[in-house]
C-alpha cells in the first residue's frame, strides 16, 4: 500500500537510518569501553546521547505527520514497536562547552588579537614597504581570527 505522505515516509526512513546509526554508535561504545580507551568510548558515549536526542525528535516528527486514520500496518514494521513508546517531555539539545574548550578558545582569541596588533604596529612604524616582515604576522592573523570566531561564539 502506498505511503499517503512522501513527508511522512521520509521521516520514517530517517528514524530507520537513525536507529541503524545507533546501533552502531553503542556497539562502538561497548567495544571501546571493553577496550579500555576511556576517551574514544567518552565520545561514542557522546554520540550515543546525540543519536538518542535525534531519534526522539525524528519520533515527534513522525507523531505529528501521522494522520489519525493511518493504520498501524501503514509503518515501517521496524518502527512500530518504537512509534508506540509514548515520547519522553521534550528537553532542548546543548552542547555544553567544557571549561578545556574554553581556555583554547581564549587563547586563540588572544593570539589572533596580537597577530594584528602586530600587523598594525609594523605597518604603522614601516609602512608597506617592509612587507617580508609582515607575512608571518597576517597569516596568523588571518588564520587564527575564524578559529577564535568560531570557537568563542560556541555556548
Amino acid at each position: 500500500m502506498p505511503y499517503r505522505s512522501s513527508r511522512l515516509f521520509r521521516a520514517q526512513f530517517k528514524l530507520l537510518v537513525d536507529l541503524n546509526l545507533l546501533e552502531s554508535a553503542q556497539e562502538r561504545m561497548m567495544d571501546e569501553t571493553r577496550a579500555g580507551h576511556r576517551l574514544r568510548a567518552d565520545r561514542a558515549r557522546h554520540d550515543v546521547i546525540r543519536l538518542r536526542n535525534e531519534i526522539d525528535q525524528m519520533r515527534r516528527v513522525v507523531a505529528e505527520w501521522r494522520p489519525a486514520s493511518l493504520d498501524e500496518n501503514e509503518l515501517l514494521s521496524r518502527l512500530r514497536p518504537l512509534l508506540a513508546v509514548p515520547l519522553p517531555a521534550a528537553v532542548p539539545m546543548r552542547h555544553r562547552v567544557s571549561a578545556s574548550e574554553q581556555l583554547l578558545a581564549w587563547l586563540l582569541a588572544l593570539a589572533a588579537c596580537i597577530a594584528w596588533a602586530f600587523t598594525f604596529a609594523g605597518i604603522a612604524a614601516n609602512g608597506i614597504d617592509d612587507r617580508p616582515s609582515l607575512i608571518a604576522a597576517e597569516i596568523l592573523a588571518v588564520v587564527l581570527s575564524p578559529l577564535a570566531i568560531a570557537l568563542t561564539g560556541r555556548k
